[in-house]
């Protein structure tokens, strides 16, 4: 993944799909399957074990991007809310939780959902050259 001071080299992808080909070839007698996604927004792919015996998922947001399905926020412990992990700014929710006022709590929601774009790895191309990321400080 793409993070702030991390040189970025896209020739050492792992694209999900080479994932999953690999996991076909080093375990050949274990098949699974994907599943439909529970919400459309959400960021993995499902895969089911055809014994019934658990799982995995793949969140592919370099080779697979699902900016524009996302419908998540993200508070971070200094009291900002992010629209997206890979957001430069967030929104302050501190100063009015602390003020009691649930029409700044509420306008500062709206206007974090209002102000999401495509974003994250959509744009990414356009920041190569000095991507500012801090999804680490935000959780991702």
């Amino acid at each position: 993944m793409p993070f702030e001071d991390i040189e970025w080299d896209e020739s050492k992808l792992l694209t999900g799909e080479e994932i999953l080909n690999q996991l076909k070839i080093d375990f050949p007698d274990t098949k699974f399957k994907e599943t439909p996604r529970a919400r459309e927004s959400a960021p993995s792919r499902r895969f089911t074990f055809e014994d019934g015996k658990g799982g995995f998922g793949l969140i592919e947001p370099v080779s697979r991007p699902f900016c524009d399905k996302c419908d998540r926020l993200r508070l971070r412990s200094d009291g900002q809310l992010f629209n997206c992990l890979f957001a430069r700014n967030g929104f302050d929710l501190r100063g009015p939780v602390r003020e009691g006022d649930e029409d700044k709590i509420r306008n500062a929601f709206l206007d974090c959902v209002k102000a999401k774009e495509a974003g994250g790895m959509l744009d990414f191309a356009a920041q190569k050259e000095n991507p500012a990321r801090i999804m680490p400080s935000i959780g991702g």
